[in-house]
């Protein structure tokens, strides 16, 4: 029983993991700001990111357990940052 309650308890730190890194990379793109500052920074440390087009704009993917992960996603307008927001951890 052991293993899995280790399995269990890895699982729930990766995720919130992920939740607090998907925040903390969200609370720095202000709102008007170039997304490709946003891109940019998310290159400098290694982040996935992905380009949406409906919305047109940017998520940024912060790994969890498996195949979960944690995004702050950006929506975008004429190249500026028009909306924010981080989504939970999902798979």
């Amino acid at each position: 029983m052991a293993p899995l309650a280790l399995l269990v308890g890895a699982g729930i730190f990766l995720n919130d993991r992920a939740e607090s890194r998907a925040a903390a990379f969200c609370e720095g793109i202000a709102l008007s700001s170039p997304v490709a500052d946003a891109v940019a920074r998310a290159e400098r440390q290694d982040i996935r990111h992905l380009t949406t087009r409906d919305p047109v704009g940017e998520i940024f993917v912060f790994p969890g357990w498996v195949f979960n992960s944690a995004d702050c996603q950006a929506e975008v307008q004429d190249g500026m940052v028009t909306k924010k927001g981080v989504s939970d951890v999902h798979d």
